[in-house]
């Protein structure tokens, strides 16, 4: 009984990760790819809001290390994502073209 208590409290630590609402549908991936793939690996729970909701809080719950591991990945990719839109407002600059 004493194993059982400490596996669920071992498995319920929670890390509530701030992403913009814009990214979670490129945080989740085609047909939820990337999301599965993150909760596979990482062996945690991976929630994410609502879409007709106004938080941009993904939660994850699972091991503590396992649950880093799942954020780190989260908080990449998301870095990636803003990298490459920077990148793209730098390039599709608007044309000054009078017709």
């Amino acid at each position: 009984m004493q194993k059982t208590v400490a596996d669920l409290v071992e498995n319920s630590f929670s890390i509530s990760v701030p992403i913009c609402k814009q990214f979670h549908k490129n945080i989740v991936g085609k047909g939820g790819a990337n999301i599965k793939k993150i909760r596979k690996e990482s062996n945690t729970k991976i929630d994410l809001p609502a879409k007709n909701s106004n938080s941009e809080t993904i939660v994850i719950t699972g091991k503590r290390a396992n649950c880093e591991a799942a954020r780190h990945r989260i908080t990449s990719l998301w870095k990636d994502l803003q990298k490459m839109c920077m990148w793209l407002r730098n390039r599709l600059k608007p044309c000054s073209r009078n017709w």
